[in-house]
């Protein structure tokens, strides 16, 4: 059972890592996600360019916290702004 567990926790992980690179990729080479590009929006930084890698990997690493926390990564950063 305990390796059961394990491998369990471990699949869940990889498939977490795994749309958080789908979602970065997508979002770095083509400014967009897949839900996002069904409603037409792309990701841009300030100078209208698409995001870096790391900004997209940022980004989208920001938004799991968010996530996780409910919204208070997000509440915060509008708080300071």
């Amino acid at each position: 059972p305990r390796i059961e567990a394990l491998q369990l926790g471990s699949m869940k992980l990889l498939v977490c890592v795994s749309i958080l690179m789908a979602h970065t990729a997508s979002e770095w080479l083509c400014a967009t996600s897949p839900g996002k590009a069904l409603l037409g929006l792309r990701v841009i930084r300030e100078d209208f360019t698409r995001p870096t890698f790391g900004q997209a990997f940022n980004r989208n690493l920001v938004l799991w916290l968010d996530l996780l926390f409910f919204g208070l990564v997000a509440y915060t950063a509008i708080q300071h702004t």
